[in-house]
């Protein structure tokens, strides 16, 4: 079964194993192997991309663009990733932007985070958890260590690399707070 098309209470399915699980969930669009596989009353979401969204079950509202894109979400709501593996570990975070390849990878359970950039956001976590909230970063591996620090604002390649737990930094340039790793207010 290459090819599966289905459309159950508005939603449309294109791919093996897409929305096979959907059971009141509305208004849900998968395009792709196994995309939004899991979604049983979660509505609105859209995944295009082999696995995208795979794991929503009643999540609601979330956009994965890409390989394995979302891959994780369950619960979560709001959520947009673009890119192969772009918020690939988000589960119940909500309200996330991840744009790029891998960016906000090893985001958990973070909230209202915004990263674009290769690598952006969590992907060099040595926890395997990026659960801070509210932070942007924006560049390749910007905010590439962050753990669980907030209210981060960071632009440029690999601005605030270092930062695990430090909150309210605002770094601009290349490498800029490459010595910030738990500090606050900088």
């Amino acid at each position: 079964n290459c090819l599966s098309v289905s459309t159950t209470h508005g939603a449309t399915a294109y791919g093996s194993n897409t929305c096979s699980a959907n059971t009141t969930g509305e208004n849900n669009n998968g395009f792709g192997y196994f995309t939004l596989n899991q979604v049983t009353t979660g509505s609105n979401n859209a995944g295009y991309g082999t696995v995208a969204g795979r794991y929503i079950t009643t999540g609601v509202s979330n956009s994965c663009f890409g390989i394995s894109s979302g891959g994780a979400i369950t619960t979560g709501n709001y959520n947009t990733a673009i890119g192969m593996n772009a918020g690939f570990r988000n589960q119940t975070g909500d309200s996330n932007t991840f744009i790029g390849n891998t960016a906000g990878y090893e985001c958990q359970s973070g909230h209202s985070n915004t990263a674009v950039g290769k690598s952006a956001f969590g992907f060099g976590s040595s926890t395997n958890t990026a659960n801070g909230s509210k932070n942007v970063a924006i560049g390749m591996q910007s905010l590439f260590r962050i753990t669980t620090g907030y209210d981060n604002s960071v632009l440029g390649y690999q601005a605030g690399i270092n930062i695990t737990s430090g909150h309210d930094n605002t770094l601009i340039g290349y490498g800029a707070g490459d010595g910030v790793t738990t500090s606050s207010n900088n």
